[in-house]
């Protein structure tokens, strides 16, 4: 009952506050183990394990570290997930230097006199959209690493209820959090252009 009314709960959140409420959650299903002395973190098992590496997922992995657990990350790419890597942050970096260019070609209007007029460099713009990226992503990485969280890199699949398996080694948590996104998927309404 209270897993459903969990799952019910998290559908009506964002995925950062869906984690954020899950792990307290997962925290507390397994607290004993933590107070019993149990945990080894030189081992492949753990309290959590989060597949999923993107704003829902490392919030949680952070979080349910925090509260005490043996916690790891499995991430296919990279940290950070499509938001960070692909699509929020390069996307606001990319306008905020489109607003910079049309600020500075509205100068005059402020008083400031530029002799030249400005010019789109845009592989220094990528440069600087690539930059910022792999920062925000070692930021996450160094995080991870302070908070004891465990990072694994590969795809992870299930292989039973408590098991994961991550290129040919497997893993196994009390609890696991699925935070794998999603992606987009082509409808055939019959009317597609051939």
């Amino acid at each position: 009952n209270n897993q459903r009314a969990l799952r019910r709960m998290c559908h009506a959140y964002h995925p950062v506050q869906c984690a954020t409420l899950i792990a307290p959650y997962v925290a507390y299903l397994g607290l004993s183990r933590i107070f019993n002395g149990e945990v080894n973190m030189s081992t492949n098992n753990f309290d959590v394990v989060v597949i999923g590496a993107g704003p829902g997922g490392y919030v949680a992995a952070i979080r349910a570290s925090q509260l005490g657990f043996k916690t790891a990350i499995i991430e296919r790419e990279f940290l950070g997930g499509v938001c960070l890597n692909k699509g929020c942050i390069p996307s606001k970096t990319l306008l905020a230097g489109a607003e910079l260019f049309s600020k500075i070609e509205k100068a005059a209007e402020w008083g400031i006199e530029i002799n030249t007029p400005p010019v789109w460099n845009t592989k220094k713009l990528f440069e600087k959209k690539d930059q910022v990226i792999i920062r925000m992503r070692q930021g996450l990485e160094t995080l991870c690493q302070k908070r004891k969280v465990l990072v694994v890199k590969g795809a992870g699949h299930l292989t039973g209820a408590h098991e994961i398996e991550v290129g040919g080694e497997t893993y196994s948590a009390e609890k696991i959090i699925l935070a794998t996104g999603s992606s987009p998927r082509d409808l055939d309404f019959g009317c597609r252009d051939k």
